[in-house]
Protein backbone atom coordinates (compact mmCIF):
# COMPACT_ATOMS: atom_id res chain seq x y z
CA UNK A 1 0.00 0.00 0.00
CA UNK A 2 1.37 3.43 -0.92
CA UNK A 3 2.00 6.04 1.73
CA UNK A 4 -0.81 8.15 0.25
CA UNK A 5 -3.36 5.30 0.45
CA UNK A 6 -2.19 4.44 3.97
CA UNK A 7 -2.73 8.08 4.97
CA UNK A 8 -6.26 8.03 3.52
CA UNK A 9 -7.15 4.84 5.46
CA UNK A 10 -5.76 6.18 8.74
CA UNK A 11 -7.53 9.53 8.24
CA UNK A 12 -10.84 7.73 7.53
CA UNK A 13 -10.52 5.57 10.64
CA UNK A 14 -9.79 8.62 12.80
CA UNK A 15 -12.74 10.50 11.28
CA UNK A 16 -15.16 7.60 11.84
CA UNK A 17 -13.95 7.21 15.44
CA UNK A 18 -14.42 10.96 16.03
CA UNK A 19 -17.94 10.95 14.58
CA UNK A 20 -18.93 7.84 16.58
CA UNK A 21 -17.60 9.39 19.79
CA UNK A 22 -19.43 12.66 19.06
CA UNK A 23 -22.73 10.84 18.48
CA UNK A 24 -22.34 8.91 21.73
CA UNK A 25 -21.62 12.13 23.57
CA UNK A 26 -24.74 13.76 22.13
CA UNK A 27 -26.88 10.76 23.09
CA UNK A 28 -25.60 10.79 26.64
CA UNK A 29 -26.22 14.53 26.93
CA UNK A 30 -29.81 14.08 25.73
CA UNK A 31 -30.73 11.55 28.40
CA UNK A 32 -32.48 13.64 31.07
CA UNK A 33 -31.29 13.66 34.65
CA UNK A 34 -33.51 13.21 37.71
CA UNK A 35 -34.56 16.58 39.17
CA UNK A 36 -36.30 15.03 42.18
CA UNK A 37 -37.55 11.66 43.37
CA UNK A 38 -40.11 11.37 46.19
CA UNK A 39 -42.00 8.59 47.96
CA UNK A 40 -45.22 8.92 49.97
CA UNK A 41 -47.45 6.57 51.91
CA UNK A 42 -47.36 4.42 54.99
CA UNK A 43 -46.39 0.96 56.15
CA UNK A 44 -49.16 -0.71 54.11
CA UNK A 45 -49.62 -0.86 50.34
CA UNK A 46 -49.91 2.48 48.53
CA UNK A 47 -49.99 2.65 44.71
CA UNK A 48 -50.47 5.76 42.55
CA UNK A 49 -52.37 5.16 39.32
CA UNK A 50 -52.85 8.72 38.04
CA UNK A 51 -51.23 12.15 38.24
CA UNK A 52 -52.60 15.50 37.07
CA UNK A 53 -50.83 18.85 36.72
CA UNK A 54 -52.65 21.85 38.17
CA UNK A 55 -52.89 25.34 36.72
CA UNK A 56 -50.54 26.66 39.43
CA UNK A 57 -47.85 24.08 38.68
CA UNK A 58 -48.62 21.54 41.43
CA UNK A 59 -49.14 17.81 40.98
CA UNK A 60 -52.00 15.81 42.47
CA UNK A 61 -51.92 12.01 42.61
CA UNK A 62 -54.69 9.45 42.99
CA UNK A 63 -54.46 5.76 43.74
CA UNK A 64 -55.16 3.48 46.67
CA UNK A 65 -53.89 3.05 50.21
CA UNK A 66 -54.44 0.66 53.08
CA UNK A 67 -51.95 2.44 55.35
CA UNK A 68 -52.80 4.17 58.60
CA UNK A 69 -49.52 5.95 59.38
CA UNK A 70 -46.79 8.28 58.08
CA UNK A 71 -48.39 10.35 55.26
CA UNK A 72 -51.76 8.56 55.41
CA UNK A 73 -54.50 9.19 57.94
CA UNK A 74 -58.28 8.88 58.13
CA UNK A 75 -58.69 5.62 56.18
CA UNK A 76 -62.09 3.91 56.21
CA UNK A 77 -61.27 0.27 55.49
CA UNK A 78 -59.28 -2.19 53.39
CA UNK A 79 -58.32 0.13 50.51
CA UNK A 80 -59.33 3.76 50.08
CA UNK A 81 -58.96 6.39 47.39
CA UNK A 82 -55.87 8.30 48.49
CA UNK A 83 -55.14 11.77 47.08
CA UNK A 84 -51.64 13.20 47.59
CA UNK A 85 -51.14 16.91 46.84
CA UNK A 86 -47.58 17.96 45.92
CA UNK A 87 -45.85 21.28 45.35
CA UNK A 88 -43.99 21.84 42.09
CA UNK A 89 -40.79 20.64 43.77
CA UNK A 90 -42.40 17.41 44.89
CA UNK A 91 -42.83 18.31 48.55
CA UNK A 92 -45.92 16.96 50.26
CA UNK A 93 -48.74 19.52 50.79
CA UNK A 94 -51.53 17.33 52.11
CA UNK A 95 -53.82 14.37 51.54
CA UNK A 96 -57.46 13.34 51.31
CA UNK A 97 -59.21 10.00 51.78
CA UNK A 98 -62.46 8.68 50.28
CA UNK A 99 -63.97 5.24 50.65
CA UNK A 100 -65.67 2.74 52.91
CA UNK A 101 -64.90 -0.54 54.63
CA UNK A 102 -64.45 -2.44 51.34
CA UNK A 103 -61.91 -2.11 48.54
CA UNK A 104 -61.92 1.35 46.92
CA UNK A 105 -59.32 1.97 44.21
CA UNK A 106 -58.80 5.35 42.51
CA UNK A 107 -57.81 5.03 38.84
CA UNK A 108 -57.89 8.51 37.28
CA UNK A 109 -57.75 12.15 38.42
CA UNK A 110 -58.09 15.28 36.27
CA UNK A 111 -58.15 18.96 37.15
CA UNK A 112 -61.38 20.36 35.75
CA UNK A 113 -62.15 23.61 33.93
CA UNK A 114 -63.42 25.21 37.18
CA UNK A 115 -60.06 24.35 38.84
CA UNK A 116 -61.66 21.60 40.88
CA UNK A 117 -60.94 17.90 40.42
CA UNK A 118 -62.72 14.90 38.93
CA UNK A 119 -61.86 11.49 40.39
CA UNK A 120 -62.81 8.08 39.04
CA UNK A 121 -62.22 4.56 40.27
CA UNK A 122 -63.92 1.42 41.51
CA UNK A 123 -65.57 0.69 44.84
CA UNK A 124 -66.72 -2.43 46.67
CA UNK A 125 -68.05 -0.39 49.62
CA UNK A 126 -71.56 0.76 50.51
CA UNK A 127 -70.67 2.81 53.59
CA UNK A 128 -68.20 5.50 54.65
CA UNK A 129 -68.20 8.27 52.03
CA UNK A 130 -69.95 6.09 49.43
CA UNK A 131 -73.51 6.96 48.30
CA UNK A 132 -74.35 3.27 47.76
CA UNK A 133 -73.39 0.13 45.88
CA UNK A 134 -75.25 -1.90 43.24
CA UNK A 135 -73.28 -5.10 43.88
CA UNK A 136 -69.61 -6.11 43.86
CA UNK A 137 -67.49 -3.30 42.30
CA UNK A 138 -69.16 -0.13 40.98
CA UNK A 139 -67.77 2.88 39.13
CA UNK A 140 -67.21 5.52 41.84
CA UNK A 141 -67.01 9.13 40.59
CA UNK A 142 -66.34 12.23 42.71
CA UNK A 143 -66.27 15.93 41.86
CA UNK A 144 -64.19 18.07 44.21
CA UNK A 145 -64.23 21.86 44.50
CA UNK A 146 -61.22 24.11 44.03
CA UNK A 147 -60.62 23.90 47.78
CA UNK A 148 -60.63 20.09 47.60
CA UNK A 149 -63.95 19.62 49.38
CA UNK A 150 -66.55 17.19 48.07
CA UNK A 151 -68.93 18.81 45.57
CA UNK A 152 -70.90 15.73 44.56
CA UNK A 153 -70.38 12.02 44.01
CA UNK A 154 -72.08 9.05 42.41
CA UNK A 155 -71.75 5.33 41.96
CA UNK A 156 -72.99 3.49 38.89
CA UNK A 157 -73.02 -0.12 37.80
CA UNK A 158 -74.92 -3.34 38.22
CA UNK A 159 -74.86 -6.46 40.37
CA UNK A 160 -71.65 -7.82 38.79
CA UNK A 161 -68.14 -6.35 38.54
CA UNK A 162 -67.87 -2.82 37.07
CA UNK A 163 -64.31 -1.46 36.99
CA UNK A 164 -63.54 2.15 36.03
CA UNK A 165 -60.24 3.10 34.38
CA UNK A 166 -60.27 6.53 32.75
CA UNK A 167 -62.22 9.79 32.50
CA UNK A 168 -62.29 12.96 30.45
CA UNK A 169 -64.06 16.28 30.97
CA UNK A 170 -65.97 17.20 27.83
CA UNK A 171 -66.17 20.56 26.07
CA UNK A 172 -69.67 21.06 27.56
CA UNK A 173 -68.30 20.57 31.12
CA UNK A 174 -69.70 17.08 31.52
CA UNK A 175 -67.75 13.85 31.98
CA UNK A 176 -67.14 10.65 30.04
CA UNK A 177 -66.18 7.61 32.13
CA UNK A 178 -64.57 4.50 30.65
CA UNK A 179 -63.98 1.01 31.99
CA UNK A 180 -65.57 -2.41 31.72
CA UNK A 181 -68.54 -4.27 33.12
CA UNK A 182 -69.83 -7.78 33.64
CA UNK A 183 -73.26 -6.56 34.73
CA UNK A 184 -76.55 -7.01 32.90
CA UNK A 185 -78.72 -4.90 35.20
CA UNK A 186 -78.73 -1.73 37.30
CA UNK A 187 -77.29 1.16 35.30
CA UNK A 188 -76.05 -1.19 32.54
CA UNK A 189 -78.68 -1.43 29.81
CA UNK A 190 -77.10 -3.99 27.48
CA UNK A 191 -74.53 -6.74 27.61
CA UNK A 192 -72.72 -8.69 24.89
CA UNK A 193 -71.20 -11.38 27.10
CA UNK A 194 -68.46 -11.93 29.71
CA UNK A 195 -66.87 -8.47 30.15
CA UNK A 196 -67.80 -5.47 27.97
CA UNK A 197 -66.29 -2.04 27.45
CA UNK A 198 -68.58 0.36 29.29
CA UNK A 199 -68.68 4.08 28.46
CA UNK A 200 -70.83 6.41 30.58
CA UNK A 201 -71.55 10.13 30.12
CA UNK A 202 -72.60 12.01 33.26
CA UNK A 203 -73.58 15.64 33.64
CA UNK A 204 -72.45 18.12 36.29
CA UNK A 205 -75.12 17.05 38.80
CA UNK A 206 -74.52 13.29 39.10
CA UNK A 207 -77.02 12.16 36.46
CA UNK A 208 -76.21 9.62 33.73
CA UNK A 209 -76.80 11.21 30.31
CA UNK A 210 -76.16 8.00 28.41
CA UNK A 211 -74.25 4.73 28.74
CA UNK A 212 -73.14 2.22 26.13
CA UNK A 213 -71.51 -1.21 26.18
CA UNK A 214 -69.23 -2.42 23.39
CA UNK A 215 -67.77 -5.84 22.68
CA UNK A 216 -68.54 -9.44 21.89
CA UNK A 217 -69.14 -12.66 23.77
CA UNK A 218 -65.68 -12.76 25.39
CA UNK A 219 -63.54 -10.23 27.30
CA UNK A 220 -63.51 -6.58 26.17
CA UNK A 221 -61.75 -3.88 28.20
CA UNK A 222 -61.46 -0.07 27.99
CA UNK A 223 -58.36 1.44 29.62
CA UNK A 224 -57.98 4.96 28.23
CA UNK A 225 -60.33 7.64 26.87
CA UNK A 226 -59.58 11.12 25.51
CA UNK A 227 -61.56 13.82 23.75
CA UNK A 228 -60.40 14.21 20.16
CA UNK A 229 -59.48 17.40 18.30
CA UNK A 230 -62.88 17.35 16.55
CA UNK A 231 -64.85 17.05 19.80
CA UNK A 232 -65.49 13.31 19.70
CA UNK A 233 -63.90 10.56 21.86
CA UNK A 234 -61.18 7.99 21.31
CA UNK A 235 -61.09 4.84 23.47
CA UNK A 236 -58.24 2.33 23.75
CA UNK A 237 -58.35 -1.12 25.30
CA UNK A 238 -58.23 -4.72 24.19
CA UNK A 239 -60.48 -7.62 23.25
CA UNK A 240 -60.39 -11.37 22.69
CA UNK A 241 -63.89 -11.48 21.20
CA UNK A 242 -64.52 -12.51 17.62
CA UNK A 243 -68.13 -11.40 17.24
CA UNK A 244 -70.54 -8.64 18.23
CA UNK A 245 -68.87 -5.26 17.63
CA UNK A 246 -65.53 -6.90 16.74
CA UNK A 247 -65.09 -7.57 13.04
CA UNK A 248 -61.52 -8.92 13.07
CA UNK A 249 -59.41 -10.65 15.70
CA UNK A 250 -55.80 -11.59 14.98
CA UNK A 251 -55.59 -14.07 17.87
CA UNK A 252 -55.79 -14.00 21.68
CA UNK A 253 -56.06 -10.36 22.89
CA UNK A 254 -55.97 -7.60 20.28
CA UNK A 255 -55.65 -3.89 20.88
CA UNK A 256 -59.06 -2.36 20.24
CA UNK A 257 -59.44 1.33 19.35
CA UNK A 258 -62.90 2.92 19.07
CA UNK A 259 -63.86 6.44 18.02
CA UNK A 260 -67.25 7.57 19.37
CA UNK A 261 -69.40 10.60 18.64
CA UNK A 262 -70.98 12.71 21.38
CA UNK A 263 -73.92 10.30 21.66
CA UNK A 264 -71.71 7.26 22.15
CA UNK A 265 -72.18 5.87 18.66
CA UNK A 266 -69.22 4.22 16.91
CA UNK A 267 -67.67 6.34 14.13
CA UNK A 268 -64.95 3.76 13.42
CA UNK A 269 -63.06 1.07 15.25
CA UNK A 270 -59.91 -0.98 14.65
CA UNK A 271 -58.40 -4.15 16.11
CA UNK A 272 -54.59 -4.17 16.05
CA UNK A 273 -52.12 -6.93 16.82
CA UNK A 274 -50.99 -10.42 15.93
CA UNK A 275 -51.62 -14.01 16.92
CA UNK A 276 -50.32 -13.57 20.48
CA UNK A 277 -51.25 -11.23 23.33
CA UNK A 278 -51.58 -7.48 22.48
CA UNK A 279 -52.98 -4.78 24.76
CA UNK A 280 -53.60 -1.04 24.40
CA UNK A 281 -53.34 0.84 27.71
CA UNK A 282 -52.97 4.50 26.72
CA UNK A 283 -54.00 6.70 23.79
CA UNK A 284 -53.55 10.40 22.99
CA UNK A 285 -54.70 12.62 20.11
CA UNK A 286 -51.77 14.07 18.15
CA UNK A 287 -51.34 17.49 16.59
CA UNK A 288 -51.89 16.10 13.07
CA UNK A 289 -55.38 14.88 14.10
CA UNK A 290 -54.18 11.30 14.41
CA UNK A 291 -53.50 9.23 17.53
CA UNK A 292 -50.60 7.65 19.38
CA UNK A 293 -51.27 4.37 21.19
CA UNK A 294 -49.12 2.65 23.81
CA UNK A 295 -49.36 -0.81 25.33
CA UNK A 296 -47.71 -4.20 25.03
CA UNK A 297 -47.35 -7.00 22.51
CA UNK A 298 -46.06 -10.57 22.47
CA UNK A 299 -46.81 -11.02 18.77
CA UNK A 300 -44.41 -11.31 15.85
CA UNK A 301 -46.96 -11.29 13.04
CA UNK A 302 -50.10 -9.52 11.87
CA UNK A 303 -49.63 -5.82 12.50
CA UNK A 304 -46.54 -6.44 14.69
CA UNK A 305 -43.23 -6.65 12.83
CA UNK A 306 -40.76 -7.24 15.67
CA UNK A 307 -40.46 -8.74 19.13
CA UNK A 308 -37.42 -8.73 21.40
CA UNK A 309 -38.70 -11.48 23.70
CA UNK A 310 -41.58 -11.82 26.14
CA UNK A 311 -43.86 -8.80 25.98
CA UNK A 312 -42.54 -5.61 24.38
CA UNK A 313 -43.72 -2.05 24.64
CA UNK A 314 -45.74 -1.56 21.47
CA UNK A 315 -46.27 1.98 20.15
CA UNK A 316 -48.60 2.57 17.21
CA UNK A 317 -49.18 5.83 15.31
CA UNK A 318 -52.64 6.00 13.73
CA UNK A 319 -54.10 8.49 11.27
CA UNK A 320 -57.46 10.19 11.78
CA UNK A 321 -59.35 7.06 10.64
CA UNK A 322 -57.41 4.48 12.62
CA UNK A 323 -55.06 3.34 9.86
CA UNK A 324 -51.54 2.45 11.04
CA UNK A 325 -48.94 5.00 9.92
CA UNK A 326 -46.11 3.30 11.79
CA UNK A 327 -45.69 0.80 14.61
CA UNK A 328 -42.63 -0.26 16.58
CA UNK A 329 -41.72 -2.59 19.41
CA UNK A 330 -39.26 -1.62 22.13
CA UNK A 331 -37.68 -3.70 24.86
CA UNK A 332 -35.41 -6.62 25.63
CA UNK A 333 -35.59 -10.36 26.20
CA UNK A 334 -37.68 -9.91 29.37
CA UNK A 335 -41.07 -8.25 29.65
CA UNK A 336 -41.99 -4.62 29.00
CA UNK A 337 -45.28 -2.77 28.81
CA UNK A 338 -45.98 0.92 28.14
CA UNK A 339 -48.71 2.27 30.42
CA UNK A 340 -48.65 5.97 29.45
CA UNK A 341 -47.66 8.11 26.47
CA UNK A 342 -47.69 11.82 25.64
CA UNK A 343 -46.77 13.87 22.59
CA UNK A 344 -43.89 16.26 23.35
CA UNK A 345 -43.37 19.84 22.22
CA UNK A 346 -40.85 18.75 19.54
CA UNK A 347 -43.45 16.51 17.87
CA UNK A 348 -42.01 13.32 19.33
CA UNK A 349 -43.36 11.13 22.13
CA UNK A 350 -42.47 10.24 25.70
CA UNK A 351 -43.61 6.86 27.03
CA UNK A 352 -43.40 5.27 30.46
CA UNK A 353 -44.00 1.76 31.71
CA UNK A 354 -42.13 -1.14 33.23
CA UNK A 355 -39.28 -3.45 32.27
CA UNK A 356 -37.34 -6.35 33.74
CA UNK A 357 -34.90 -6.66 30.80
CA UNK A 358 -31.16 -6.03 30.82
CA UNK A 359 -30.58 -6.16 27.06
CA UNK A 360 -32.01 -5.05 23.74
CA UNK A 361 -33.22 -1.46 24.00
CA UNK A 362 -33.03 -1.54 27.81
CA UNK A 363 -29.96 -0.59 29.84
CA UNK A 364 -29.41 0.27 33.49
CA UNK A 365 -31.90 -2.09 35.17
CA UNK A 366 -31.57 -1.82 38.97
CA UNK A 367 -33.10 -5.22 39.77
CA UNK A 368 -36.49 -6.90 39.49
CA UNK A 369 -39.08 -4.66 37.76
CA UNK A 370 -38.00 -1.10 36.94
CA UNK A 371 -39.81 1.96 35.67
CA UNK A 372 -38.75 2.34 32.04
CA UNK A 373 -39.00 5.73 30.31
CA UNK A 374 -38.14 6.24 26.65
CA UNK A 375 -38.28 9.12 24.15
CA UNK A 376 -39.17 8.73 20.47
CA UNK A 377 -38.97 11.15 17.58
CA UNK A 378 -41.99 11.76 15.37
CA UNK A 379 -41.20 8.63 13.27
CA UNK A 380 -40.91 6.38 16.30
CA UNK A 381 -37.12 6.15 16.36
CA UNK A 382 -35.68 5.69 19.87
CA UNK A 383 -33.84 8.83 20.99
CA UNK A 384 -33.08 7.85 24.58
CA UNK A 385 -34.19 5.49 27.32
CA UNK A 386 -33.79 5.43 31.08
CA UNK A 387 -34.39 2.77 33.75
CA UNK A 388 -35.50 4.03 37.16
CA UNK A 389 -35.87 2.12 40.41
CA UNK A 390 -34.13 -0.02 42.98
CA UNK A 391 -33.57 -3.69 43.70
CA UNK A 392 -37.26 -4.44 44.32
CA UNK A 393 -40.38 -3.93 42.21
CA UNK A 394 -41.02 -0.44 40.79
CA UNK A 395 -43.71 0.48 38.25
CA UNK A 396 -45.02 3.53 36.36
CA UNK A 397 -48.73 4.08 35.73
CA UNK A 398 -49.07 7.72 34.68
CA UNK A 399 -47.08 10.66 33.31
CA UNK A 400 -47.58 14.36 32.60
CA UNK A 401 -45.41 17.09 31.13
CA UNK A 402 -44.40 19.84 33.55
CA UNK A 403 -44.50 23.54 32.73
CA UNK A 404 -40.73 23.54 32.10
CA UNK A 405 -41.01 20.64 29.60
CA UNK A 406 -39.83 18.10 32.14
CA UNK A 407 -41.50 14.75 32.74
CA UNK A 408 -43.44 13.68 35.85
CA UNK A 409 -43.75 9.90 36.23
CA UNK A 410 -46.00 8.44 38.94
CA UNK A 411 -46.49 4.88 40.12
CA UNK A 412 -45.28 2.80 43.03
CA UNK A 413 -42.06 1.44 44.49
CA UNK A 414 -41.14 -1.39 46.83
CA UNK A 415 -37.47 -0.31 46.83
CA UNK A 416 -35.48 1.84 49.20
CA UNK A 417 -32.29 2.18 47.17
CA UNK A 418 -31.15 3.07 43.66
CA UNK A 419 -33.22 6.04 42.46
CA UNK A 420 -35.78 5.57 45.25
CA UNK A 421 -35.15 7.82 48.30
CA UNK A 422 -36.80 5.51 50.84
CA UNK A 423 -39.69 3.22 51.69
CA UNK A 424 -42.17 3.17 54.57
CA UNK A 425 -42.97 -0.51 54.03
CA UNK A 426 -44.47 -2.62 51.23
CA UNK A 427 -45.47 -0.27 48.37
CA UNK A 428 -45.28 3.52 48.41
CA UNK A 429 -46.43 6.15 45.96
CA UNK A 430 -43.32 7.03 43.93
CA UNK A 431 -43.02 10.21 41.84
CA UNK A 432 -40.01 11.22 39.75
CA UNK A 433 -39.34 14.42 37.83
CA UNK A 434 -36.96 14.17 34.88
CA UNK A 435 -35.31 17.24 33.41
Amino acid sequence: MSNFKRLIVITTIILVFFLFSSCNTLLSVNVPSIIWSKHFGGSGNDSAFSVTKTTDGRFVLLGKSDSTDHDVWGTHGVDDYWIADLNSDGTFRGQMIFGGTGHDIGSCIRQTSDNGYALLGSSFSNDGTLPGNNGLYDFYFLKLTTAGTLGWQMNCGGSDVDLAQSLVETDDNQYILAGFTGSVDGDVSSHHGAMDMWIVKVNSSDHVRWEKTFGGSNQDYAHSIKQTNDGHYIVAGYTNSTNGDICVNHGMNDCWIIKLNDFGNIIWHATLGGSNDDKALSIEPTTDNGYIMAGGSKSTDGDVTENHGGMDCWIVKLDAWGTIEWQKSYGGSGNEVATAIKQTTDGGYIAAGTSDSIDGDVTGNHGDLDVWVFKLNSEGNLQWQKSLGGTNEDAAHSLVLSDDNGYIIAGYSESDNGNVPGNYGNRDYWVVKLK
